[in-house]
């Protein structure tokens, strides 16, 4: 009966493997060829598996797309998960619990390393447009981390409004955004540090106890 069990195990843990490198493949094919250049037979290829075999595992490519978007923003949880509620919980972008000063080291730091996450990127945002699934993957991805700066601000000033709160963490989210989009223009993208000053002193306001104004 153990070894019933063991070989049961030893079964699953493969399956979780090749699962996992068909996914990687294809948030590989992604990145160097975009949601409509990243078809079943590049994925395959980037994988080193046959098409067919990649479809057994993985379904049509829609159905992998899918899956390697949560793979992608969710890591290895979203091989045993499908629930973006629980996934975001369980692997969040920035760690729970993470202080001011780490979840900026993280957002101006990993997070806006050019290369390919960066490419990877633009190519889910794109598919979600097409691809509802993937859309609620990429949402549900950056209001998790929306929810991180929140947490690691409100524990950074305590007491402060919430009404004063909200449109700083927006700030933060876009600030961190768009440097990691402009941070493979080789050009902008040696400026994480006016990028992490701008967020910090965004947050600086709230020291003051005051909500930021349109004018």
């Amino acid at each position: 009966m153990v070894g019933t069990r063991d070989a049961a195990g030893s079964r699953q843990a493969r399956a979780h493997e090749r699962k996992g490198q068909v996914l990687a493949a294809a948030v590989q094919a992604m990145a160097s060829h975009g949601f409509r250049g990243a078809t079943l037979e590049v994925i395959a290829d980037t994988a080193g598996l046959a098409r067919g075999h990649v479809r057994y595992i993985a379904g049509n490519r829609e159905d992998l797309l899918i899956e390697a978007a949560r793979y992608f923003y969710f890591g290895e949880a979203a091989l045993a998960l499908t629930d973006l509620a629980e996934l975001a919980a369980v692997a969040p972008l920035v760690p729970t619990g993470s202080d001011l000063s780490a979840t900026f080291d993280y957002l101006f730091g990993k997070f806006a390393v050019p290369g390919v996450e960066n490419a990877a990127v633009n190519a889910f945002v794109d598919a979600g447009r097409t691809i509802p699934a993937i859309h609620d993957i990429v949402s549900a991805a950056y209001q998790g981390l929306e929810g991180s700066i929140r947490a690691a601000i409100v524990r950074d000033r305590p007491g402060v409004e919430e009404a004063a709160v909200v449109p700083v963490v927006y700030g933060v989210l876009t600030i961190a955004l768009g440097n990691s989009y402009l941070s493979d223009v080789p050009e902008l993208g040696r400026r994480q540090a006016d990028a992490r000053a701008a967020a910090e002193q965004l947050v600086g306001v709230l020291a003051r106890g005051a909500a930021p104004t349109d004018g």
